[in-house]
């Protein structure tokens, strides 16, 4: 079996009822745990699937990868601006009001970086009103070879979720050679290499978010980390990540 640990959280979000998302998880931990191995996509949903009474000798971290003939480097468009990019779901749960906040802060200091917006989602017209007047931009949904020019020219990849299992728009965004900011909650952190790659902030936390958003925009090591970040993702392709998941399978079975 896997594993979507935002679930619980996200129906908790839905109904406003906590004995909701308690009932979620005691569902989960019996039903996972008929299987006889559970394969999650990242150690830390390992850990909170263990914590939570799944045992953890089924628990089995599998590689996911990422298409690096789709995902790739394209040429910059020339702009005065510097481009912070986020590429999701737009809602609560994936921490966008903290965005939110931390680009409030950032913006007298850095007038020329814009936040670019992919996606939709319920906290997508409170967003807006809670950015308007500020350097924003709301794309919707974008997709194919728009979305990897999107985030080509994008300087950082900005993603404050601490829910996400895995974090799938992390490895996009550095197949495209756009470093990323990941919070130090959830699988996402496990996807970058720590300032080289990306940097890992405290999730939930505005200052935090804000404090690492400007340190990526002063640093001159951009360049540097873009062209790490091709090379990390070329060893992330879909093809390793499958030969690494064959090999799973055929140790279990046996």
């Amino acid at each position: 079996g896997t594993y979507h640990t935002a679930f619980p959280q996200y129906l908790l979000q839905l109904t406003g009822d906590p004995t909701m998302e308690e009932l979620a998880w005691k569902y989960m931990i019996w039903y996972y745990n008929q299987m006889d191995v559970v394969y999650v996509p990242s150690n830390a949903m390992g850990r909170e699937l263990a914590e939570k009474g799944i045992d953890e000798r089924k628990i089995k971290l599998y590689p996911r990868g990422v298409d690096i003939q789709k995902f790739r480097p394209m040429p910059k468009d020339i702009s005065e601006n510097r481009t912070l990019l986020y590429v999701g779901r737009v809602s609560k749960e994936k921490n966008l009001h903290i965005l939110a906040g931390a680009f409030k802060k950032i913006s007298p200091k850095y007038p020329d970086v814009i936040l670019k917006i992919v996606g939709d989602g319920p906290y997508r017209s409170e967003m807006e009103s809670v950015l308007s007047g500020y350097n924003v931009e709301f794309l919707g949904y974008v997709q194919g070879d728009d979305l990897v020019k999107t985030y080509s020219n994008a300087d950082v990849f900005v993603f404050p979720s601490t829910t996400d299992t895995f974090g799938n728009v992390a490895l996009e965004a550095q197949a495209c050679g756009t470093p990323v900011i990941v919070t130090d909650s959830g699988g996402p952190m496990e996807n970058i290499i720590p300032n080289e790659t990306g940097i890992i902030v405290k999730g939930e936390d505005e200052n935090a978010l804000a404090a690492g958003i400007k340190k990526l925009l002063d640093s001159n090591r951009l360049e540097q980390m873009s062209q790490k970040c091709r090379e990390y993702m070329e060893k992330r392709s879909f093809e390793s990540a499958f030969l690494e998941t064959w090999h799973l399978y055929e140790t279990h079975i046996q």
